[in-house]
């Protein structure tokens, strides 16, 4: 089962990267709640299978995260592709739940603690799983529960995962900047190119590598 899981899990990735014929009817559901841990309202969207609501199967979840200047509401652009899977019997049933990772001063979280954004990080472990987990039918086990993302959302599904191998027990990071340090060097010159200077002035959001920067560096 826990193969056939992950096996799954790989599988959607793959394919809604690859496919283009997509089905028009799915399941999905909007939950808000407060976060003491950041101090506003966050929400998530939650994909449902088909026979979610149907029986009382407890079902495996895959965590997605955004990437920079995205929210919890894009996780819908996958939604067809994982219901037609499911219904095709290309991959077991499970739940999707997408995360709100957005910032107020540069769109993005990097999914980490911080002085400037706030402890993203500690939201994810100690506030979204318990959350979306006492209300959804999950396993309620790390062997059931993985975590994607892409970009911004890959960088921080690959470090939660590092980080909290007892919580996850698979990762899948789509184009994540994984080695930020040499990201941030291949940068600079275009960084520099978009604001003037010298002395140069950064300004967000003066260009694209200005804010993809002004975002990486909130961690």
């Amino acid at each position: 089962m826990k193969k056939q899981f992950l096996l799954g899990f790989s599988l959607m990735i793959f394919y809604s990267i690859n496919h283009t014929t997509i089905s028009q009817s799915f399941n999905y559901q909007d939950t808000c709640f407060y976060s003491t841990i950041l101090d506003q309202e966050k929400c998530i969207r939650v994909y449902l299978p088909p026979e979610y609501e149907a029986d009382t199967t407890h079902y495996p979840v895959v965590y997605y995260l955004h990437g920079a200047g995205g929210d919890y509401e894009e996780l819908i652009d996958f939604m067809p592709w994982i219901d037609e899977m499911i219904t095709n019997g290309d991959i077991h049933p499970m739940l999707f739940v997408g995360l709100d990772g957005r910032a107020e001063l540069y769109g993005g979280s990097m999914y980490t603690n911080s002085i400037l954004n706030g402890d993203y990080e500690d939201y994810i472990m100690q506030e979204v799983i318990p959350f979306a987990e006492s209300f959804l039918r999950t396993k309620n086990s790390m062997h059931y529960r993985c975590i994607t993302g892409a970009s911004m959302g890959g960088y921080g599904s690959m470090k939660l995962q590092l980080k909290h191998t007892d919580v996850f027990t698979g990762v899948a990071s789509y184009i994540g900047p994984l080695q930020l340090d040499t990201t941030m060097v291949l940068w600079q010159p275009q960084v520099m190119a978009e604001n003037t200077g010298p002395p140069y002035n950064f300004t967000y959001p003066t260009g694209m590598f200005t804010s993809l920067c002004s975002v990486s560096y909130t961690h």
